[in-house]
């Protein structure tokens, strides 16, 4: 099983926001993600880089409109 780690971009700085990802859902504007345990993490965002070798999600926030 690949499990995913999702990382939100502040200033230049990736901070890990949640670990175990099975799942990633749009919904509204925002960005959902679902780990192992069923817990939702919503991220206002957009993806800009996957790295499945490494499984790492790259997110930049934006600012809810």
């Amino acid at each position: 099983m690949c499990l995913g780690t999702v990382f939100v971009s502040h200033d230049g700085i990736d901070e890990q926001i949640c670990t175990s990802v099975t799942h990633v859902d749009i919904q509204d504007e925002a960005l959902v993600f679902t780990d192992l345990l069923g817990c939702h993490t919503r991220v206002q965002g957009m993806i800009y880089e996957m790295d499945l070798a490494e499984s790492r999600i790259y997110v930049k926030e934006s600012l809810p409109s």
